[in-house]
């Protein structure tokens, strides 16, 4: 019931405010993943389940550029920064982060925590996707957005 809902929601997701369309769209994921566990047993539902979840991370990827682009055109909008969080977060590739600067100190905490979050959720579906190396980059770039930013003792 809760996948169908989600999934309705994030068909008709353009009309709805950012934030609530990244909340949507980790809810969704979250539920996937729940839904996934131990029944991805052959290549044909992998790759169903791969679909979905891209089309999902696409879309992250879409408003978290539009955030970081109007966040930085008008910084004081906070209704498109708090999504966005630096568009090579979603590409899956720690070192990209840091030559476009997203993620450091002085960032949006909320473009910096959803950087944070979406390197978790790849890393989820990676390790169901059976990915073992991506998976821990994804982790690795996770980890260094906690210790460099999140962390409570980061000063």
């Amino acid at each position: 019931a809760a996948q169908s809902i989600l999934e309705n929601l994030f068909a008709h997701i353009e009309p709805i405010d950012e934030t609530v369309a990244v909340h949507v769209c980790f809810l969704l994921l979250d539920v996937l993943l729940h839904m996934a566990r131990g029944t991805l047993l052959t290549e044909r539902e992998r790759i169903a389940f791969s679909h979905k979840t891209e089309q999902i991370l696409s879309h992250m990827e879409k408003v978290q550029i539009i955030g970081t682009s109007s966040s930085t055109d008008n910084s004081g909008d906070d209704s498109n920064s708090a999504s966005g969080g630096g568009a090579a977060a979603a590409s899956g590739n720690g070192e990209k982060d840091d030559s476009k600067g997203v993620g450091r100190k002085g960032d949006n905490p909320e473009q910096v925590e959803f950087e944070f979050r979406l390197h978790l959720y790849r890393a989820k579906l990676l390790l169901l996707q059976q990915q073992l190396k991506l998976s821990k980059k994804e982790i690795k770039s996770a980890l260094e957005i906690y210790q460099r930013d999140l962390r409570p003792d980061a000063a």
